[in-house]
């Protein structure tokens, strides 16, 4: 994903978000790990900054994500952050000020 058709992915580094959200910038240093608390990223679009985290399910299935990617934590059934990589790696959560945090979707009914 880009910012406007530009090119540049998507960063909120050194930016100033409209009144109604908050960005928080979290760094996982080299070789770092942070448990997924559910309250920290309630509601937050996380966006990889810089670096490479690698997301481990609570089901020990795991899954990797370089720069530019985007993702939404909700509803996952996630247990740690994880940096195996050499730099650390930064990561914004873009949320909405002072907004509850929503109830998950239920998923659609097979075939439907």
């Amino acid at each position: 994903m880009s910012r406007a058709g530009d090119g540049q992915p998507v960063s909120f580094l050194g930016r100033h978000p409209p009144a109604q959200f908050t960005v928080r910038q979290v760094t996982i240093p080299a070789g770092g790990e942070r448990a997924y608390l559910t309250g920290e990223w309630a509601g937050a679009l996380v966006i990889v900054e810089a670096g490479e985290i690698e997301l481990e399910c609570t089901t020990g299935s795991r899954a990797s994500f370089p720069a530019g990617s985007i993702m939404f934590f909700d509803s996952l059934p996630l247990r740690t952050l994880r940096n195996r990589r050499g730099r650390p790696a930064v990561l914004t959560a873009l949320t909405r000020t002072g907004a509850a945090p929503q109830a998950p979707i239920p998923p659609s009914p097979a075939g439907g």
